[in-house]
């Protein structure tokens, strides 16, 4: 018996696929463009802070050009990798990284600790496989992944590249940036850990919005802070558009 299937003018033809991939690479670059850039100032140790919307997929040819690795292990956690990590994966190989490794993390704060620190040294090295390869760790989620992912790229052979790409607002404005990296010990938090700049920060804004409004929160919480102690033009600016930034509003984050 022949097996069931769409007439010829129901099935999309490989024309209409060449297209619709075609357009979404043009979208993807059109956002792109509209993309800018701050650099942290370190001397040595200075890395660029690219930020954008809807960006992400640019992320391959920046790694490519700024020559930071060749073998990327990509570090998220278990909710954001359902929502990015296969895309970022596709892309990265679409830019000429062949090699790439992802591990994932569970959610929330009890997941920085020094086991799943050592979990993740253990999967990397197995990665490295004695190669000694041009190793690059990206960080794909908020707080809690750039901390632990930092922390395992300050370890790894004494330090090797890492990225942030931070997907929650606290993260794009406080842990993400300062090479602050580290886990929880039993006596409390962030005991255990280095200070270890990444190599590049990159901000896709498009990614706050699945974040539930408490993460938002958060984030306008710490903005504001800066805000007090030492920016008032800042400061005045968040009493003006909080509730932009509560409701989303992409142009005023991009601000912030």
């Amino acid at each position: 018996m022949k097996s069931p299937c769409l007439p010829a003018s129901a099935r999309p033809s490989w024309l209409s696929l060449v297209v619709e991939f075609v357009l979404e690479r043009l979208r993807d670059w059109n956002e792109m463009k509209k993309q800018f850039s701050l650099t942290v100032n370190l001397g040595d140790r200075s890395y660029p802070v690219i930020i954008g919307k809807n960006n992400l997929a640019g992320l391959g040819e920046y790694l490519r050009q700024l020559k930071l690795g060749t073998d990327v292990f990509l570090i998220t956690s278990h909710t954001v990798g359902k929502l990015y990590a296969d895309k970022l994966v596709e892309r990265l190989r679409e830019a000429g990284i062949s090699q790439i490794k992802a591990s994932r993390i569970p959610d929330g704060e009890e997941a920085k600790n020094l086991a799943n620190w050592e979990r993740l040294l253990g999967e990397i090295a197995d990665f490295d496989n004695g190669l000694n390869k041009r190793l690059l760790i990206v960080n794909l989620g908020g707080g809690v992944v750039g901390d632990l992912g930092g922390f395992v790229a300050a370890s790894y052979r004494r330090g090797i590249p890492y990225v942030q790409v931070p997907t929650t607002l606290l993260a794009n404005v406080d842990s993400g940036v300062g090479g602050k990296v580290g886990v929880n010990f039993r006596q409390g938090k962030n005991l255990v850990g280095a200070f270890y700049q990444p190599s590049l920060v990159y901000v896709d804004l498009n990614l706050l919005r699945t974040l539930p409004p408490e993460e938002i929160r958060a984030g306008l919480a710490e903005v504001i802070k800066y805000g007090m102690i030492a920016d008032e033009g800042l400061f005045h600016f968040l009493e003006r558009n909080y509730a932009h930034i509560l409701a989303y509003d992409l142009e005023a984050a991009e601000y912030i």
